[in-house]
């Protein structure tokens, strides 16, 4: 084979392979193109939960109830940050709408629809009816009645009085929902009423004979209700309990009460342990004779009546010459009555002072009782 047939067979070979190449890839290359011209993007999904459904109708004619407020959603689109966007309530663009405006009074199953989703979101709502029912829209003016349960008062606990502000109010329905309406209450809380006053902000709602509740707007839609208890009450005897430090030249003290009983309020195991309360009567610096108004000492969550008494103070000088002045809480000189024998209050904590101090006192006390 001479040169030249030989370089001319290399040529056609070298073009040969080329044109291989080229077929090669452009067949792979269509076929790619043609994979992902007809693929399906990857689709996301999301739940809108509680989406409000908005009524179209005349509101100052009708009124609308016996439908659920709120219903699903379930939304699908590529875009993902789309789909976030419609899903959350602070930044969806679309709306559940029940037209109601071509429908007349009664009950009526009626399809929802979505409003105002972007293009790039697809929306199903679950369920797709809601049902309505459609009245005539009217007013009226009722008295208000506080509700107050007596089931978890405390042992001995009464309800006093009850009051309700405002005591009317108005409420706007249906014509035929407003011919059910039996009572319109206010209730108070049961748990919350067991042994101190109540006032409570309540709802507003409208009752048929039965006790069931009725679709209503009140204005306002709550009212104030105050609920006042009265507590087991007993008589306790007082006494003059003496603290404080003894001066110099005294020897002790009588004291004479304003009175000898007060009308003690609290729990009912508590008053019932409770026969006299010591009333603290300080004789710091007393060297003569003089009256004090004293505060009767209680525990919380009890109530005295009166809340103080008056104590006329006589001191009883020592006719020696001692001069030696007593320590603090020195023995108590009291003027216990005659009737009451043992105390259970705090206060009640001093010690005996000497039999002719308390005799002393004994008869003072008795003395101011009969002048009483």
């Amino acid at each position: 084979m001479s040169s030249k047939e030989s370089k001319g067979s290399v040529l056609y070979a070298v073009l040969a392979l080329l044109f291989s190449l080229v077929l090669f890839f452009n067949v792979n290359g269509n076929n790619n193109l043609t994979a992902s011209l007809t693929s399906t993007p990857e689709a996301y999904e999301e739940d809108a939960t509680n989406v409000p459904v908005h009524l179209i109708y005349e509101s100052s004619k009708y009124y609308i109830h016996g439908y659920e407020p709120t219903v699903k959603v379930k939304l699908k689109s590529a875009n993902r940050i789309q789909l976030n966007s419609e899903a959350n309530e602070d930044t969806r663009s679309f709306r559940v709408i029940a037209d109601l405006s071509n429908l007349s009074e009664g009950t009526h199953e009626v399809k929802l629809r979505v409003n105002g989703l972007s293009s790039a979101v697809t929306a199903s709502v679950d369920p797709g009816t809601v049902t309505v029912t459609i009245e005539k829209k009217v007013t009226k003016t009722f008295e208000v009645e506080p509700v107050v349960s007596s089931a978890n008062l405390e042992e001995g606990y009464q309800i006093e009085k009850v009051s309700v502000d405002p005591k009317e109010v108005d409420i706007t329905t249906g014509d035929k929902t407003l011919e059910l309406i039996d009572r319109v209450v206010a209730t108070v809380d049961p748990e919350k009423v067991a042994s101190k006053d109540v006032e409570e902000t309540v709802d507003v709602q409208a009752l048929d004979e039965k006790g069931n509740s009725l679709s209503i707007q009140a204005e306002p839609a709550k009212v104030d209700v105050q609920v006042g208890l009265t507590a087991p009450e007993k008589t306790v005897g007082l006494y003059a309990a003496q603290v404080g430090k003894l001066p110099s030249g005294v020897s002790g003290y009588t004291f004479s009460l304003s009175q000898l009983t007060a009308k003690l309020r609290g729990p009912l195991s508590d008053i019932n342990n409770t026969n006299n309360i010591g009333i603290p009567v300080d004789i710091t610096g007393i060297r003569e004779a003089t009256t004090k108004t004293v505060e009767i000492p209680v525990d919380d969550g009890h109530q005295i009546d009166p809340k103080t008494v008056s104590v006329h103070i006589v001191p009883i000088m020592i006719e020696s010459d001692e001069t030696t002045e007593r320590t603090e809480n020195t023995p108590a000189s009291t003027s216990q009555p005659a009737s009451s024998q043992e105390s259970t209050s705090v206060a009640d904590r001093s010690e005996e002072s000497s039999q002719t101090t308390t005799q002393e006192s004994q008869e003072t006390q008795e003395t101011t009782n009969d002048n009483n």
